[in-house]
C-alpha cells in the first residue's frame, strides 16, 4: 500500500522576531499546508533581513542543512518557496536524488534583471521549471508571465494559488469596523483616516500617497488623517517627511506583526495601495475584507480582479494627480455609494479567503503528487 508522501518546505524568505512581516505569506503557507494534512518533515528557512556579510554565511548554512534534510533526511518531495536564489541545490536534490517537487512562484522570481544576474537566473530557474510537477503562482498575470517567459512550460503543471489568502473573518470584524462612508454623513470626529500598510519601500509607492496628500486643497487635507503602518527599507525618508509636515494628521506608526495588521484596519476609513509592481497585492484584499474604501494603482493584478466604482476606485499608476483625484473623489461620495462598493469588495474578497485558499490548493497538491 502506498504512504503519504514526506516534504521537505524551504524559503529564503520567512518572518523573524525582529521582521515579523517579512515572509509572514510564506509562514501562513507553512502552517496551512500542515493543517491540510501534508507531512512535512523538515523545514528549512533563512529568517529576516541580513546584512551583506551576514546573508552570505546565512545562506551558506542554508545550502548545507538543505542538502542534509535532502539527502539524508528521509524525504520524498519538496516544496520550495522562490525559484532563484536556492534553485541550483534544488535541482541537484530534483534531478540526481530524485526528489519530487513543487515551485511556489513569487513576485521577484520573475523581475526583469539586466546582464549576467538575469541571465544566470533564468538558466538555474529554468532547471526548476522543468522539473516541477506542480508550480504555483499568486495571480493570472503572473501564469501569463511565467508562459510567456518559458514558452514550453506545461500549462497543466500551473496552479494560481493567492499568496496563502486572507484571513477574511479576522478582517472583517463587524462591531469594530468604522461604518463605511461615515465622512460622507458627518460623523463625531469629522475626521476621514486614510490609511498605508505595508512595506516602507519604493515600488510600494508610499511617497506617491503623500504627493497626492500635499496636493489635496487645504480644506480635505484639514479633514484628512493620513497614517503610514509598516517597515522597509525607506522607513527612514518617510519618518524625515512626517518630521518636516509637522502636523497632527499625519503619523507614521512604523513596524507592525501580521497578527495586529486586522486591528489596525479598524482605524481607518479608506485605504490607498499605490504599488507600481505586485505578484497579487494581498494588502488591497485585505483592504477589501475590511470593508474599508479601497484606492489602488491602474496595474495587473488589481485590473484583473477589481474593476473600477464596482469594488475599488482606481488611479493611473505612479500619477499622483490621479491619485489625488481619486482621494477627492472618495471625499466627496454619497455614503450609500461607498456601501455598495464596500460590500462589493467584502464579496470578493472570500474568494480569497485564507481556508478556501489553502483547500484548494492542498487539493491540487494531492491530485498531483499523491502517493510515494
Amino acid at each position: 500500500m502506498s504512504k503519504p508522501l514526506r516534504w521537505l518546505f524551504l524559503s529564503n524568505m520567512f518572518p523573524s522576531v525582529a521582521d515579523p512581516s517579512y515572509g509572514a505569506f510564506v509562514a501562513r503557507s507553512l502552517d496551512d499546508l500542515r493543517t491540510e494534512g501534508l507531512d512535512i518533515r523538515h523545514v528549512i528557512v533563512i529568517s529576516g533581513r541580513r546584512a551583506r556579510w551576514q546573508k552570505l554565511f546565512a545562506y551558506l548554512r542554508y545550502f548545507r542543512d538543505l542538502l542534509k534534510a535532502g539527502i539524508g533526511g528521509g524525504i520524498d518531495a519538496i516544496y520550495a518557496h522562490y525559484a532563484s536564489h536556492h534553485c541550483l541545490p534544488i535541482a541537484l536534490l530534483s534531478i540526481v536524488f530524485r526528489k519530487r517537487l513543487i515551485l511556489h512562484i513569487h513576485g521577484d522570481d520573475l523581475a526583469v534583471r539586466a546582464g549576467l544576474s538575469r541571465s544566470l537566473n533564468r538558466i538555474g530557474q529554468g532547471l526548476l521549471v522543468r522539473r516541477a510537477e506542480l508550480i504555483v503562482v499568486p495571480s493570472l498575470f503572473f501564469a501569463e508571465l511565467l508562459r510567456s517567459i518559458y514558452s514550453q512550460i506545461d500549462s497543466t503543471k500551473i496552479q494560481v494559488s493567492p499568496s496563502s489568502g486572507v484571513d477574511t473573518t479576522a478582517f472583517a470584524d463587524h462591531d469594530s469596523v468604522r461604518r463605511p462612508g461615515h465622512w460622507a454623513s458627518r460623523a463625531p470626529d469629522g475626521v476621514v483616516r486614510v490609511g498605508f500598510v505595508g512595506r516602507i519601500d519604493a515600488d510600494k509607492g508610499w511617497e506617491l500617497l503623500t504627493q497626492a496628500w500635499s496636493m489635496l486643497p487645504p480644506d480635505q487635507q484639514e479633514r484628512v488623517h493620513l497614517g503610514f503602518w509598516g517597515g522597509g527599507k525607506e522607513a527612514g525618508k518617510l519618518r524625515d517627511w512626517v518630521a518636516r509636515v509637522g502636523l497632527h494628521n499625519v503619523s507614521f506608526n512604523g513596524q507592525v506583526g501580521p497578527e495586529r495588521v486586522p486591528e489596525i484596519h479598524r482605524q481607518f476609513d479608506i485605504h490607498v495601495v499605490p504599488s507600481y509592481r505586485e505578484s497579487l497585492g494581498l494588502s488591497a484584499v485585505e483592504g477589501m475584507a475590511a470593508g474599508h474604501l479601497v484606492l489602488c494603482s491602474d496595474i495587473r493584478p488589481f485590473i484583473d480582479i477589481t474593476m473600477d466604482g464596482r469594488e475599488v476606485l482606481h488611479f493611473h499608476s505612479g500619477n499622483a494627480a490621479s491619485l489625488r483625484d481619486a482621494l477627492s473623489r472618495a471625499l466627496g461620495m454619497h455614503p450609500d455609494d461607498v456601501a455598495k462598493i464596500s460590500a462589493a469588495a467584502r464579496r470578493l474578497a472570500l474568494d480569497f479567503d485564507r481556508r478556501t485558499v489553502a483547500h484548494q490548493l492542498s487539493t491540487s497538491i494531492k491530485s498531483k503528487l499523491c502517493r510515494r
